[in-house]
């Protein structure tokens, strides 16, 4: 009880004490209660989920190409490469591989998990400098879990007494990014000991999913259907 009411002060003073990053421009998109977001540097385009199960793809000037409406019920997480997209489904713990150009299936792995089916998996990622893919949960607890290309867990990480909530992961110019919806606060956070390098307010209502284009850093809002343009982050 003390704990948590000392985490409660801590977090509260560090929220009034952080810069401040607010939005330069802002677009309603046509993605359902978006949950994360995801830049295709192959072509420059932006992939969205939805807590609804369905994939959106938008030009980069925000325009729907086109929807894919899959068989998962909570898409939490989106992930882009040269040949797929990965997703991860919070109630149902799959991350699900698909083609990225005719959307077909092509793999499907359970992530065993025992913990809420609304407090489980909301990040995925593929950390590039340790070669592995990242799997966070929400929080009660707040774990990292590294998976190997098999995606088999190789090691889990207990975080929660660093992070309250989090809501989303990407990873920019070599540093992780993770962001908390529920503190609204921007992380910026090491790759190879996800220790917090900086932090920041963020000026947007339920941001959910983040990622950057051009070094500009994007936010998608949960309950407004909203994409945020937040400038350019280092």
């Amino acid at each position: 009880m003390i704990y948590k009411l000392f985490l409660i002060i801590f977090l509260s003073n560090l929220y009034f004490s952080l810069d401040i990053l607010k939005p330069t421009k802002s677009n309603i998109i046509d993605c359902h209660e978006p949950s994360d977001l995801a830049f295709d540097s192959s072509n420059s385009t932006f992939y969205c989920v939805s807590d609804e199960g369905a994939i959106y793809h938008f030009d980069k000037n925000l325009n729907l190409i086109k929807k894919f409406q899959t068989d998962l019920r909570d898409l939490e997480s989106i992930y882009i490469d040269k040949e797929n997209i990965y997703i991860i489904d919070e109630r149902t713990r799959y991350i699900v591989t698909i083609n990225k150009e005719d959307f077909t299936e092509k793999n499907r792995r359970l992530i065993n998990y025992l913990g809420g089916s609304n407090k489980a998996f909301e990040g995925l990622v593929y950390n590039k400098t340790k070669d592995l893919w990242l799997v966070i949960t929400e929080k009660k607890p707040l774990l990292f879990f590294e998976l190997n290309d098999d995606f088999e867990v190789v090691n889990i990480i207990e975080k929660s007494k660093d992070f309250d909530e989090l809501s989303a992961i990407t990873f920019h110019d070599e540093f992780l990014w993770v962001l908390s919806d529920e503190n609204r606060i921007l992380y910026k956070i090491s790759p190879i000991d996800y220790k917090i390098i900086d932090n920041w307010k963020v000026d947007v209502p339920t941001p959910e999913g983040l990622a950057f284009f051009s070094d500009h850093l994007y936010i998608v809002s949960d309950n407004y259907n909203m994409i945020f343009d937040m400038g350019i982050i280092k």
